[in-house]
């Protein structure tokens, strides 16, 4: 059943729901809060409000369920903004513009929200700019996520140098022991890490998802999300960060150091495939086929 999608403007975010019979259900939540980068969580499982994102783990502090950063601009660390990480001279900051902008009619809500990233003294660097698009969808069993981010160079050239990490991350609740991965090009585990791909998945129990039965128990709960990296991306497949707590990130920065010149802007696109269980690698590359394609 197409449901379709509507928003709750709360203090501290933007909850996008869906209408499931006689109930409304949220898909997830869009911080504003102006304590914390933008970033979603909790995005729920497929057909239910069971949070599958992780907000700042005590073991990684600064990964906040579905978000952005950058390590190396300019110098300036923008990953593990907000925490005190790395040295002061060096932790940027991120600094959102209210308010939103929000469109939001029965087939789709967008919410796009702007960033400056400042020094440590508040002198600019760039502009970010985050769009969440939500269709009205089926979202019983999976449903999908558009998001699209540019940074723009409007304070002079911007060199972001090689690292590890950097650009769009998800973490998801549950265990080392219990993480699930797929990658596009057939590798599984730990084996997508650094690795180039179109799409890389992720999943764990979560609870309160599934129903349990002898047969099933070892599986039952999980739920997951790939993230689709779109053929027009700068450096597209990128390789991916997979860290050993099941964190998946296509990292541009993962093969050297690149540069936004001033005046211009890098966009990239991205699609959340978000499903029930451990995930059926070839459900998503039809799924990924079908919007690439778009």
């Amino acid at each position: 059943m197409i449901s379709e999608v509507a928003i709750e403007q709360r203090d501290t975010g933007i909850s996008v729901l869906y209408d499931d019979h006689a109930v409304r259900r949220q898909v997830l939540f869009v911080s504003t809060n102006p304590r914390f980068r933008t970033h979603i969580h909790p995005l729920n499982a497929p057909g239910s409000e069971c949070a599958m994102t992780r907000f700042r783990p005590v073991d990684h502090p600064w990964q906040y369920g579905v978000f952005f950063g950058l390590n190396e601009v300019n110098g300036y660390n923008f990953w593990c903004c907000g925490d005190a990480v790395y040295p002061p001279e060096v932790m940027g900051v991120m600094r959102r513009r209210p308010p939103a902008t929000i469109q939001s009619a029965g087939h789709a809500v967008e919410i796009s929200l702007v960033n400056d990233w400042l020094r440590p003294d508040g002198g600019p660097v760039l502009e970010e700019q985050q769009t969440i698009r939500i269709p009205a969808q089926d979202f019983e069993n999976s449903y999908s996520v558009d998001i699209s981010w540019q940074l723009r160079a409007s304070h002079g050239d911007i060199v972001i140098g090689a690292s590890d990490y950097g650009g769009l991350a998800a973490r998801l609740v549950g265990a080392r022991t219990t993480k699930c991965h797929w990658s596009s090009d057939g590798r599984t585990g730990d084996n997508c890490a650094e690795q180039p791909a179109r799409w890389v998945s992720v999943a764990q129990p979560v609870d309160g998802v599934g129903i349990w039965s002898r047969e099933t128990r070892d599986t039952y709960a999980y739920a997951g999300l790939a993230i689709f990296d779109h053929p027009d991306n700068f450096r597209f497949p990128n390789r991916w960060r997979v860290d050993n707590d099941g964190m998946i990130n296509p990292a541009p920065a993962l093969a050297g150091e690149f540069s936004i010149l001033n005046g211009s802007a890098l966009s990239l696109r991205y699609r959340l495939f978000v499903f029930t269980g451990t995930g059926d690698p070839a459900q998503i590359e039809d799924a990924y086929s079908i919007w690439s394609a778009q």
